[in-house]
């Protein structure tokens, strides 16, 4: 007890040393906002416990922080400012030009949460975007805090969240959108994480190693300790898993700049392109999801042997006879264990079967003196993907009308109309995407999509996967409202190529007659890219009860910079009308 108390008195002494309060030079309030997670008038952390002075002003903070550090501890040491506000007290140093004297060694709980923390790696995961769930729908980012000298899978995930009890719908949405749901920063081991999103949601994930100091990590672990357990009010589209993680190292690290997680629309992509555009990313690793792999393995196996797989299949699990002139005989089992593990975890064989199954397959595998090693190379790098942001201008021109300029926004994220690089080849995610045209000086709402949604899957003889398409649009020239959706068909015939053909149903509300009609649609897509150019083909065919439309659309795109593309596009609808048009569209 005396010897703590000695401490004490050391501590302090040090203290009213080296921190003598210089106020002017201590309060910057761009910083402390930052600091304290404030964006506008309003204080994002819901936590009466978070802060010092009556009434949550920030000048009022800097104030009693300076006056509370130089306190004697008293009862329980670990309530002492110095322990709960680790972080601040560094910032309150930096600010004042004082020396770093550290974290008092008489803040147990503190170096406790501490020694469980024996890293010195930090690496931004991504993983990709997931349709099962409105909430992942873009995408997700976490942090990982790992060693360098440990297996890649063990570490920490640091992630944030929403704290959700509603079921998907308007009422989820509405809280969602609006701030009514309380966020939490959560810990969890590495594998728990991959293991959830890689295995169970099956998405691809992406580790972009985040060059970084040891004297960054300790600030930003200080950081984490003063949040850890506070509420958090989350925002769906500006405070979200990926804006307040940003918010987090930009507090540690000087070189993220601060305005990047000050937007209205916030995307897990945008956190990536800023640590990108910062230099800070130093290497990139790629986790294919079970579905990538089987698609890989599948299609890396010989015409021949995926041809005659369901019966080498059933022979082997029947009385263990495999072909060992097979030259892609390794190849097949690999295939064949990521099968089993998919079916299991899909529920389409029981446990007992799987087991019997998978150590079948695993110890004729490992009869093989020297099988090939797998490896999952992308079809798309990441970091070569541009902002989810667009906002064009143009001119068009429909029928016999004159030319007509044009703007057009879209909040996010990539629509068939974008270049493809950076994204799955197979996707399409757009909201909000307005497009109006002037005529006689008057704006006129020409295009809107509410919500267009794309999954094209590479399907094989092995692999059964369907390609589904769900939109809901206007379009001034052409349906009017069209709301529908269809499945197929594609084939990915290489990373530039890309053929899908899906059939659905959509209804339309025709402006001028009112027409309201339920459709058969039939949608065919051609993709292409090559370099800097990129080509979007579609023909739509719409199909009802007294007649019958079609849309024909070819669009040519050439990427005139990393953030900028010029797109010409041709439109041909059912009454003969045409629309040409021609557009620089802005990524930003």
């Amino acid at each position: 007890m005396i010897l703590n108390i000695l401490k004490a008195i050391v501590f302090v002494a040090c203290y009213l040393f080296l921190l003598v309060a210089n106020e002017a030079q201590a309060f910057d309030e761009k910083k402390w906002s930052k600091i304290f997670l404030k964006k506008s008038d309003d204080y994002l952390v819901d936590d009466d416990s978070f802060y010092l002075s009556q009434g949550r002003d920030l000048r009022g903070e800097v104030k009693v922080l300076s006056q509370k550090l130089l306190e004697t501890p008293e009862g329980n040491f670990n309530n002492h400012v110095a322990c709960r506000f680790p972080a601040r007290s560094h910032w309150l140093r930096k600010s004042q030009g004082k020396l770093e004297v550290g974290v008092p060694k008489f803040c147990k709980d503190y170096w406790s949460y501490r020694k469980s923390f024996n890293v010195d790696q930090l690496t931004l995961v991504f993983p990709t975007e997931y349709f099962g769930n409105p909430a992942s729908m873009f995408g997700h980012t976490f942090l990982k805090l790992s060693n360098s000298q440990q297996e890649a899978m063990l570490g920490y995930s640091i992630a944030y969240g929403a704290d959700i009890s509603d079921k998907p719908g308007l009422v989820y949405a509405f809280k969602g959108v609006f701030g009514y749901y309380p966020g939490y920063l959560s810990v969890n081991p590495y594998y728990t994480s991959t293991n959830l999103y890689n295995d169970m949601e099956d998405r691809d994930i992406w580790e972009l190693a985040i060059k970084t100091t040891p004297e960054k990590i300790d600030l930003l672990l200080k950081h984490l300790w003063e949040l850890k357990d506070k509420k958090i009010t989350y925002y769906f589209f500006s405070v979200n898993c990926s804006s307040l993680l940003l918010d987090i190292l930009q507090n540690v690290d000087e070189n993220i700049s601060p305005k990047e997680s000050e937007r209205a629309f916030f995307f897990p992509m945008d956190m990536v392109i800023s640590l990108r555009d910062a230099g800070m990313i130093e290497k990139q690793l790629y986790r294919p999801s079970m579905s990538s792999r089987l698609s890989r393995l599948s299609s890396n196996l010989s015409g021949a042997t995926r041809k005659n797989e369901p019966q080498i299949r059933e022979d082997f699990h029947k009385d263990g006879n495999l072909k060992s002139e097979l030259y892609d005989l390794d190849l097949l089992l690999h295939y064949w264990s990521e099968k089993l593990r998919y079916d299991f975890k899909n529920g389409d064989i029981d446990r007992d079967t799987y087991s019997q199954k998978y150590l079948a397959v695993l110890g004729r595998l490992s009869k093989i003196p020297k099988p090939r090693k797998q490896t999952y190379t992308p079809s798309y790098s990441i970091l070569n993907s541009r902002s989810p942001r667009l906002i064009g201008v143009g001119m068009q021109r429909i029928g016999g009308r004159s030319v007509q300029p044009v703007i057009r926004f879209r909040p996010a994220n990539h629509g068939q109309d974008d270049p493809p690089y950076g994204f799955p080849i197979g996707s399409i995610l757009n909201i909000f995407d307005s497009r109006v045209s002037f005529v006689s000086g008057k704006p006129i709402l020409d295009t809107f999509t509410l919500l267009h949604l794309a999954s094209w899957q590479q399907s094989t003889s092995l692999l059964r996967s369907f390609s589904w398409e769900v939109e809901s649009s206007y379009e001034r020239d052409n349906a009017g409202w069209l709301i529908g959706g269809a499945l197929g068909k594609s084939k990915i015939i290489s990373n530039k190529v890309q053929l899908s053909l899906l059939l659905g149903m959509a209804g339309s509300d025709v402006q001028d007659d009112r027409d309201r009609s339920l459709n058969i649609q039939l949608i065919s897509r051609l993709r292409l890219r090559s370099g800097g150019f990129f080509s979007n083909s579609m023909l739509r065919l719409l199909q009802s009860k007294d007649n019958q439309k079609h849309v024909l659309q070819m669009q040519g795109g050439y990427m005139l910079d990393e953030e900028s593309a010029l797109l010409l596009s041709l439109k041909s609808f059912s009454e003969g009308k045409q629309q040409l048009s021609a557009a620089v569209n802005r990524y930003f």
